[in-house]
């Protein structure tokens, strides 16, 4: 068959089915495909030495930059956690007593790229479990956040009952008495230990954050047939620095130290943060214009509150206007994104004889428990820094 036009009247091979000739062995295709082959090969070669010369820490800024690296400066980063092909965010559920320092460890988490608040119980502590309920709904409310459940748990102390608080630290209501709004939202059904149960089973690797007293913890414990949690932190206790209620005892462990006995004999995954490393860590006059200067109706609460913070601290703490950052300083070690942290290992025991109750003790090694000594840089800048980047409604 020859094909009308072809010059000298060359034969052209019939058709495959679908109406694709086969090549001829001297047609040159093969050789223009291997070509490219190799062409596509070196291409991908070099893209992947450009990748590998890339120093950590730097990154190409702006899509006119021409190639030119720029060093950014170091500051404290979100850990990249990888499931599948996607960032992830750390799941924490929040144990709190929500007064002027909880407000603050909230607002901060919300805003903290590196995790996920899932769930909050709450406790009897800086004031009643019901009432610190409330100030987070209304808390969550000024933030524009309504899917984040919010379980009332345990009322009374293990060896006694609630007594009311501490009022001459964050107020009769626990947040500086600024009379927040009532929430729209009520808090969750669940106790406290079930809503735990219920997220640990649905997140494996959960956090459990403490910032009040273990008593919940305590009865999850006991409670058989549990989820178990990946692992826990704790804002508690006093090891080489004096206690904030008495010479030895730190407030949350003295409130239940029964219940802090209790969690510190599991054999979960616990760092604490004490007062050793919190008290260091402080937020003054010219941090709170900082935070009164940020736009939203949850840092302008924030400001509002925190003045009776620091009048209680000032003159009787410290000889300046200044408070400690106790509870937000934990929820960043939750975060995972202070550098320098530096911890001691050891099994934690607590103290439960007269004289020296709510006493915290680290003797023997321990491969799961350890409590954080020192840290790096400064807390009130990271939280400030947090705060600033999010976008607040109202």
């Amino acid at each position: 068959m020859r094909h009308a036009g072809r010059r000298g009247g060359a034969t052209v091979p019939p058709r495959r089915a679908g109406g694709i000739r086969p090549r001829s062995k001297g047609d040159g295709t093969q050789h223009r495909r291997r070509g490219r082959r190799v062409l596509r090969r070196a291409g991908r070669r070099a893209a992947a030495r450009r990748h590998r010369d890339r120093r950590p820490g730097t990154r190409l800024r702006g899509r006119g930059g021409r190639g030119r690296r720029r060093r950014l400066a170091a500051r404290p980063r979100a850990p990249r956690r990888l499931r599948g092909d996607r960032v992830s965010r750390r799941p924490i559920l929040v144990d709190c007593d929500t007064g002027i320092d909880d407000a603050l460890a909230l607002a901060y988490l919300l805003a903290e790229p590196a995790v996920e608040i899932v769930g909050v119980t709450t406790v009897s502590g800086n004031t009643d479990a019901a009432r610190a309920a409330a100030n987070t709904l209304s808390l969550f409310e000024l933030a524009g956040v309504d899917d984040i459940p919010v379980a009332v748990g345990a009322h009374d102390f293990r060896g006694r009952a609630y007594a009311g608080g501490a009022p001459h630290v964050h107020g009769d209501d626990g947040i500086g008495g600024i009379a927040l709004t009532t929430a729209a939202r009520v808090h969750d059904a669940r106790p406290a230990v079930e809503l735990i149960d219920h997220l640990a089973a649905r997140h494996p690797d959960l956090t459990v954050l403490a910032l009040g007293p273990l008593t919940n913890l305590a009865a999850y414990a006991e409670t058989p047939g549990v989820a178990a949690f990946e692992r826990l932190v704790v804002m508690g206790g006093a090891f080489a620095h004096s206690g904030n209620v008495t010479a030895w005892a730190e407030a949350n462990v003295h409130n239940d130290p029964e219940a802090a006995a209790v969690v510190f004999a599991q054999e979960w995954d616990t760092t604490l943060v004490p007062l050793d490393v919190t008290m260091s860590q402080t937020m003054d006059a010219t941090d709170l214009v900082r935070l009164d200067a940020i736009a939203g109706a949850l840092p302008r609460a924030l400001a509002a509150m925190l003045p009776f913070y620091l009048d209680f601290y000032a003159g009787r703490v410290f000889a300046d206007r200044r408070c400690a950052l106790h509870d937000p300083l934990a929820a960043m070690v939750a975060a995972g994104v202070l550098r320098g942290v530096s911890v001691s290992s050891g099994q934690v025991e607590v103290r439960l004889e007269r004289g020296e109750r709510g006493r915290t003790v680290s003797s023997r090694g321990s491969s799961t428990q350890r409590w954080v000594r020192g840290m790096e840089g400064s807390a009130v800048e990271v939280l400030l820094e947090r705060l600033e980047s999010r976008e607040w409604p109202g």
